[in-house]
């Protein structure tokens, strides 16, 4: 499974921020958000980690391990990310009314 990565994060007081605004132009963190409390956007309790540009990747925000039964249960940091192979090779393999289903439901 790939890890789960975000482009926004949210602060202690609630803000959603966008990475862009909380790294200089070398990719690295800026100090103006405490690095160490960044949650997840959309629920605020789960919390991100924060990788620096390097040669052979850009900057990003990923999800810390998850812990079973989260607290957060309205959450899509809840479930592990699948890789865009891992989702073709799903939905190559569903059926006619599968694939229906799965692009016209709300799960």
């Amino acid at each position: 499974m790939a890890s789960k990565e975000y482009d926004s994060f949210k602060t202690e007081k609630g803000e959603v921020v966008d990475l862009q605004q909380a790294v200089d132009k070398d990719g690295a963190w800026n100090g103006i958000y405490d690095r160490n409390n960044i949650f997840c956007p959309e629920c605020g309790r789960a919390k991100l980690k924060f990788t620096s540009r390097t040669n052979s990747h850009c900057e990003y925000l990923s999800s810390k391990p998850i812990p079973p039964n989260p607290p957060h249960m309205r959450c899509s940091h809840q479930y592990k990310a699948i890789s865009k192979s891992g989702a073709r090779l799903y939905y190559d393999t569903c059926t006619r009314e599968q694939a229906i289903h799965l692009l016209y439901t709300d799960n």
